[in-house]
């Protein structure tokens, strides 16, 4: 949904999507409809910026067992020409035209997030919340830190919204794993160096990272 309140953030990171999945039948749970790229949120009135969108989309793919989600863009939905709002919806705000909105900053930066998928067995990873040790997102839950991984530990992700740090518990983990972060703005990823359980973000921004064993 187009909601920024702390009650819509908490719905995505502790509520049925990151619950339900453990129910019988087992399911897929696929976010259809984060914030869409320069919608207006509510109840702000401020126009969804690319790291709202990416943050609401990193933590539905690990929040519940991956299966996909879906990015949208504000007038990309509708092909309208901007010069006013999507019709029936006047209280989105006027997008730009079509033709431009195909190229918005979070849109383009999907490809970075498919490719990274494609990189790693991603359909092996489950939610893992108990990776993060300290987890801000209990009282700003715009900082929720979402961990994901697989069942032998092999493979980790865990995503920092905003944090520079992130602390971790490795506890039981046999092989200290090969850590690396991922820039979901760029796609570009670099070695993380740390102590046995923190990471610190080389740069302000939203990071992802990777523990391999």
């Amino acid at each position: 949904g187009h909601s920024i309140s702390a009650a819509a953030l908490r719905w995505i990171t502790s509520g049925p999507p990151a619950t339900d999945w453990q129910k019988m039948p087992t399911r897929p749970l696929i976010n259809l409809e984060p914030p869409y790229e320069n919608h207006m949120a509510f109840p702000s009135n401020a126009r969804f910026r690319p790291h709202e969108v990416r943050r609401a989309i990193y933590w539905s793919l690990l929040t519940a067992p991956t299966a996909g989600v879906t990015y949208g863009g504000h007038v990309v939905w509708g092909c309208d020409d901007g010069s006013a709002p999507p019709l029936g919806h006047p209280k989105t705000g006027i997008p730009y035209p079509w033709q431009d909105a195909r190229h918005m900053a979070a849109g383009e930066q999907m490809a970075h997030l498919a490719k990274l998928m494609r990189s790693i067995p991603w359909y092996e990873v489950r939610p893992a919340p108990e990776l993060v040790a300290i987890q801000p997102g209990e009282q700003e839950p715009h900082r929720y830190i979402a961990a994901a991984q697989s069942a032998d530990r092999s493979l980790s992700l865990v995503y920092i919204p905003e944090d520079a740090q992130v602390t971790l518990d490795l506890s039981g983990w046999r092989v200290r794993p090969t850590a690396e972060w991922f820039n979901p703005r760029n796609g570009e990823r670099q070695p993380a160096f740390g102590s046995t359980q923190q990471f610190t973000t080389p740069t302000p921004g939203d990071w992802l990272l990777l523990l391999q064993t």
